[in-house]
């Protein structure tokens, strides 16, 4: 699975400078720490995401197949 989004990665990104890259991890650097501070502090509080995502989701009649009978 690795190999596979390494393959898509190579295929659709440009190549970039070393000046570019090191601009990139910079700011990939900085923007995974406040991904990781928003999760801590959302974890910190107790919250339990898979059931606050659950609980969030709203559905309706239509969100399911209904199977209609066709005998008579």
């Amino acid at each position: 699975m690795t190999d596979l989004i390494a393959w898509y990665e190579l295929l659709f990104s440009p190549p970039m400078t070393d000046e570019q890259i090191n601009a990139a991890i910079a700011d990939t650097k900085k923007r995974h720490a406040q991904f990781r501070k928003a999760v801590e502090k959302r974890l910190g509080s107790g919250c339990r995401l898979l059931g606050e995502a659950l609980a969030d989701a709203v559905f309706s009649e239509d969100d399911f197949v209904s199977m209609q009978d066709t005998r008579q």
